[in-house]
């Protein structure tokens, strides 16, 4: 799985398990809806600022999102 298919699939797990709706979690990246679903559903990936945010808004690494060898987060249970 290529990280942009990873991330799309990591980000709308994250934002669904954290009870964000799409409207909501753009609003707290400073974002469009639109923007939220060409993550998810395009695998599109947001610049290094808005990772950044997004990582620090569910305390998880940049790897975590991006990487489908990252074990953290199924370390923690937050990711199957």
């Amino acid at each position: 799985m290529e990280a942009n298919e990873y991330f799309a699939k990591q980000i709308k797990q994250l934002r669904t398990a954290n009870n964000y709706t799409i409207r909501s979690f753009a609003e707290k990246l400073g974002v469009k809806t639109s923007r939220v679903s060409m993550w998810e559903c395009e695998g599109c990936i947001p610049h290094i600022e808005l990772l950044l945010k997004i990582s620090h808004l569910f305390d998880v690494s940049i790897n975590d999102l991006l990487e489908p060898k990252s074990k953290s987060l199924r370390k923690f249970g937050r990711i199957q």
